[in-house]
Protein backbone atom coordinates (compact mmCIF):
# COMPACT_ATOMS: atom_id res chain seq x y z
CA UNK A 1 0.00 0.00 0.00
CA UNK A 2 2.70 2.21 1.38
CA UNK A 3 4.60 1.44 -2.19
CA UNK A 4 1.71 2.22 -4.41
CA UNK A 5 1.09 5.27 -2.42
CA UNK A 6 4.61 6.63 -3.33
CA UNK A 7 4.17 5.68 -6.89
CA UNK A 8 1.21 7.50 -7.53
CA UNK A 9 3.13 10.13 -5.53
CA UNK A 10 6.11 10.15 -7.52
CA UNK A 11 3.68 10.32 -11.02
CA UNK A 12 1.93 13.13 -9.81
CA UNK A 13 5.15 14.98 -9.05
CA UNK A 14 6.52 14.48 -12.29
CA UNK A 15 3.53 15.19 -14.10
CA UNK A 16 3.06 18.73 -12.30
CA UNK A 17 6.68 19.34 -13.22
CA UNK A 18 6.20 18.47 -16.36
CA UNK A 19 3.15 20.26 -17.62
CA UNK A 20 4.92 23.38 -15.65
CA UNK A 21 8.00 23.02 -17.59
CA UNK A 22 5.95 22.72 -21.09
CA UNK A 23 3.96 26.07 -19.85
CA UNK A 24 6.99 28.10 -19.39
CA UNK A 25 8.65 26.73 -22.91
CA UNK A 26 5.20 27.79 -24.64
CA UNK A 27 5.07 31.30 -22.75
CA UNK A 28 8.75 31.60 -23.52
CA UNK A 29 7.79 30.83 -27.66
CA UNK A 30 5.08 32.91 -27.61
CA UNK A 31 6.96 35.66 -26.12
CA UNK A 32 10.25 35.64 -28.56
CA UNK A 33 7.48 35.54 -31.36
CA UNK A 34 6.02 38.85 -29.80
CA UNK A 35 9.40 40.52 -29.35
CA UNK A 36 9.83 39.39 -32.89
CA UNK A 37 7.04 40.89 -33.99
CA UNK A 38 7.39 44.00 -32.27
CA UNK A 39 10.45 44.78 -33.46
CA UNK A 40 9.65 43.70 -37.33
CA UNK A 41 6.67 46.64 -36.63
CA UNK A 42 9.51 49.01 -35.22
CA UNK A 43 11.71 48.80 -38.02
CA UNK A 44 8.75 49.25 -40.65
CA UNK A 45 7.51 52.39 -38.97
CA UNK A 46 11.58 53.40 -39.23
CA UNK A 47 11.64 52.78 -42.61
CA UNK A 48 8.64 54.82 -43.67
CA UNK A 49 9.60 57.82 -42.01
CA UNK A 50 12.92 57.65 -43.56
CA UNK A 51 11.31 56.78 -46.91
CA UNK A 52 9.52 60.64 -46.60
CA UNK A 53 13.03 61.88 -45.49
CA UNK A 54 14.90 60.59 -48.07
CA UNK A 55 12.48 61.50 -50.97
CA UNK A 56 11.94 64.58 -48.98
CA UNK A 57 15.41 65.66 -50.45
CA UNK A 58 15.29 64.08 -53.63
CA UNK A 59 12.21 66.18 -54.06
CA UNK A 60 14.14 69.31 -52.94
CA UNK A 61 16.65 68.77 -55.28
CA UNK A 62 14.95 67.94 -58.14
CA UNK A 63 13.15 71.34 -58.76
CA UNK A 64 11.05 70.41 -61.55
CA UNK A 65 9.09 68.08 -59.26
CA UNK A 66 6.24 68.92 -57.16
CA UNK A 67 5.64 69.18 -53.93
CA UNK A 68 4.13 65.93 -52.69
CA UNK A 69 6.45 64.83 -50.72
CA UNK A 70 7.00 67.99 -48.88
CA UNK A 71 3.19 67.84 -48.05
CA UNK A 72 4.12 64.07 -46.35
CA UNK A 73 6.75 66.09 -44.30
CA UNK A 74 5.08 69.36 -43.53
CA UNK A 75 2.88 66.89 -41.58
CA UNK A 76 5.58 64.69 -40.28
CA UNK A 77 7.02 67.94 -39.16
CA UNK A 78 3.77 69.37 -37.45
CA UNK A 79 3.97 66.28 -34.92
CA UNK A 80 7.76 67.23 -33.55
CA UNK A 81 7.88 68.41 -29.73
CA UNK A 82 10.21 71.13 -28.62
CA UNK A 83 11.04 69.65 -25.56
CA UNK A 84 12.08 65.79 -24.89
CA UNK A 85 10.87 65.60 -21.59
CA UNK A 86 8.11 62.99 -20.47
CA UNK A 87 8.64 62.11 -24.04
CA UNK A 88 10.43 59.20 -22.44
CA UNK A 89 8.59 58.59 -19.00
CA UNK A 90 6.07 55.59 -19.14
CA UNK A 91 5.39 53.37 -15.79
CA UNK A 92 6.22 49.79 -16.88
CA UNK A 93 3.97 48.37 -14.51
CA UNK A 94 0.84 49.96 -17.07
CA UNK A 95 1.07 50.13 -20.40
CA UNK A 96 -2.33 51.85 -20.62
CA UNK A 97 -1.06 55.10 -18.85
CA UNK A 98 -0.23 56.48 -22.69
CA UNK A 99 -3.99 56.31 -23.54
CA UNK A 100 -5.29 57.83 -20.07
CA UNK A 101 -6.21 61.53 -19.88
CA UNK A 102 -5.21 64.49 -18.20
CA UNK A 103 -6.90 67.49 -17.50
CA UNK A 104 -8.53 68.18 -21.21
CA UNK A 105 -6.67 66.15 -23.43
CA UNK A 106 -4.95 62.78 -23.07
CA UNK A 107 -0.76 62.36 -23.04
CA UNK A 108 -0.83 61.11 -26.39
CA UNK A 109 -2.44 64.22 -27.37
CA UNK A 110 0.16 65.93 -25.54
CA UNK A 111 2.80 64.99 -26.77
CA UNK A 112 1.67 64.69 -30.93
CA UNK A 113 1.85 60.82 -31.30
CA UNK A 114 1.45 59.85 -34.70
CA UNK A 115 1.91 56.53 -36.21
CA UNK A 116 2.67 55.91 -40.15
CA UNK A 117 0.08 53.51 -42.61
CA UNK A 118 3.25 51.15 -43.81
CA UNK A 119 0.99 49.81 -46.20
CA UNK A 120 -0.28 52.59 -48.40
CA UNK A 121 1.98 55.74 -48.07
CA UNK A 122 0.17 58.36 -50.41
CA UNK A 123 2.09 61.55 -51.01
CA UNK A 124 -0.91 62.99 -52.33
CA UNK A 125 -2.88 62.30 -48.92
CA UNK A 126 -0.83 62.85 -45.90
CA UNK A 127 -4.33 62.62 -43.06
CA UNK A 128 -4.42 58.91 -44.48
CA UNK A 129 -0.58 58.28 -44.25
CA UNK A 130 0.24 59.70 -40.54
CA UNK A 131 -2.42 59.06 -38.44
CA UNK A 132 -1.72 61.66 -35.45
CA UNK A 133 -2.96 61.11 -31.70
CA UNK A 134 -4.50 64.94 -31.30
CA UNK A 135 -6.51 64.48 -34.70
CA UNK A 136 -6.82 60.67 -34.97
CA UNK A 137 -7.10 59.65 -31.32
CA UNK A 138 -9.64 57.12 -32.02
CA UNK A 139 -7.11 54.62 -33.45
CA UNK A 140 -4.53 54.15 -30.85
CA UNK A 141 -5.72 51.65 -28.43
CA UNK A 142 -3.79 49.32 -25.80
CA UNK A 143 -2.48 46.35 -26.94
CA UNK A 144 -4.77 43.40 -26.69
CA UNK A 145 -1.92 41.06 -27.83
CA UNK A 146 0.77 42.32 -28.87
CA UNK A 147 1.70 46.03 -30.83
CA UNK A 148 0.23 45.40 -34.22
CA UNK A 149 -1.20 47.67 -36.91
CA UNK A 150 -5.08 46.58 -37.99
CA UNK A 151 -6.19 47.27 -41.52
CA UNK A 152 -9.49 46.70 -43.20
CA UNK A 153 -11.35 47.66 -46.32
CA UNK A 154 -15.33 47.76 -46.67
CA UNK A 155 -15.88 47.59 -42.93
CA UNK A 156 -13.69 44.39 -42.66
CA UNK A 157 -10.21 43.95 -41.14
CA UNK A 158 -7.35 41.78 -41.00
CA UNK A 159 -8.05 40.72 -36.87
CA UNK A 160 -11.38 38.97 -38.43
CA UNK A 161 -11.36 35.59 -38.36
CA UNK A 162 -12.80 34.97 -41.50
CA UNK A 163 -10.48 37.06 -43.83
CA UNK A 164 -8.66 34.44 -45.29
CA UNK A 165 -11.85 33.01 -46.89
CA UNK A 166 -13.35 36.24 -47.62
CA UNK A 167 -10.03 37.83 -49.26
CA UNK A 168 -10.04 34.21 -51.72
CA UNK A 169 -13.45 34.43 -52.95
CA UNK A 170 -13.59 35.31 -56.54
CA UNK A 171 -15.23 38.53 -56.44
CA UNK A 172 -12.36 39.55 -54.16
CA UNK A 173 -9.37 38.67 -55.74
CA UNK A 174 -8.19 42.57 -56.00
CA UNK A 175 -9.09 43.49 -52.15
CA UNK A 176 -6.34 44.69 -50.24
CA UNK A 177 -6.07 46.41 -46.64
CA UNK A 178 -4.52 49.03 -46.67
CA UNK A 179 -6.65 51.59 -44.53
CA UNK A 180 -5.52 52.11 -40.81
CA UNK A 181 -8.26 50.75 -38.40
CA UNK A 182 -6.43 50.97 -35.76
CA UNK A 183 -2.67 51.07 -33.75
CA UNK A 184 -2.46 48.80 -30.96
CA UNK A 185 0.39 49.38 -28.50
CA UNK A 186 2.85 51.42 -30.69
CA UNK A 187 3.32 54.78 -30.84
CA UNK A 188 5.90 57.01 -32.21
CA UNK A 189 6.83 60.73 -30.65
CA UNK A 190 9.61 62.83 -32.18
CA UNK A 191 11.50 65.68 -30.64
CA UNK A 192 13.42 68.53 -32.39
CA UNK A 193 17.15 69.39 -31.61
CA UNK A 194 17.35 72.02 -29.16
CA UNK A 195 19.92 73.44 -31.35
CA UNK A 196 18.57 75.61 -34.67
CA UNK A 197 20.21 76.97 -37.88
CA UNK A 198 18.53 80.29 -39.60
CA UNK A 199 15.92 79.34 -36.96
CA UNK A 200 14.96 75.96 -37.84
CA UNK A 201 15.68 72.50 -35.62
CA UNK A 202 19.10 70.84 -36.89
CA UNK A 203 17.81 67.28 -36.45
CA UNK A 204 14.90 65.56 -35.20
CA UNK A 205 14.88 62.55 -32.72
CA UNK A 206 12.21 59.90 -33.69
CA UNK A 207 11.35 57.87 -30.66
CA UNK A 208 9.03 54.32 -31.55
CA UNK A 209 8.09 53.13 -28.69
CA UNK A 210 5.90 49.54 -28.03
CA UNK A 211 4.32 47.87 -24.98
CA UNK A 212 2.09 44.95 -24.77
CA UNK A 213 1.31 42.43 -21.63
CA UNK A 214 3.67 39.18 -23.08
CA UNK A 215 1.88 35.89 -21.67
CA UNK A 216 3.45 34.76 -18.17
CA UNK A 217 5.03 37.77 -17.03
CA UNK A 218 4.23 39.93 -14.39
CA UNK A 219 5.46 43.47 -16.16
CA UNK A 220 4.65 44.58 -19.95
CA UNK A 221 7.31 44.39 -22.25
CA UNK A 222 8.60 47.52 -23.37
CA UNK A 223 10.73 47.67 -27.06
CA UNK A 224 11.80 50.88 -28.51
CA UNK A 225 14.46 52.35 -30.66
CA UNK A 226 15.75 56.16 -31.66
CA UNK A 227 16.17 56.98 -34.73
CA UNK A 228 18.07 60.79 -35.76
CA UNK A 229 17.16 62.31 -39.31
CA UNK A 230 18.60 66.03 -39.82
CA UNK A 231 16.50 68.87 -41.49
CA UNK A 232 15.87 68.28 -45.20
CA UNK A 233 15.43 72.41 -45.20
CA UNK A 234 18.68 72.40 -43.97
CA UNK A 235 20.36 70.35 -46.52
CA UNK A 236 21.45 72.09 -49.90
CA UNK A 237 19.63 71.43 -53.23
CA UNK A 238 22.79 72.45 -55.37
CA UNK A 239 21.07 75.59 -56.21
CA UNK A 240 21.84 77.50 -53.38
Amino acid sequence: MIEVMFGIATFSLVSILSIAIMNLGIATAETNLEQTMARDLINAQAEAIRYIHDSYITERKNLTSGQEFGNLWNRLKSQHNSSSSAILSLQVNNCAVRYAPTGSESIFGGYKSFVINTRKIDATNPAKTIYSTVTDSGIFKVASLQPRLIFSVNGETTDDANISERSNDVTNTNVEYTTLKSAEGIWVTSVASESAIDGKPEFYDYHIQTCWNAPGQSMPTTIGTIIRLYNPELISTGSD
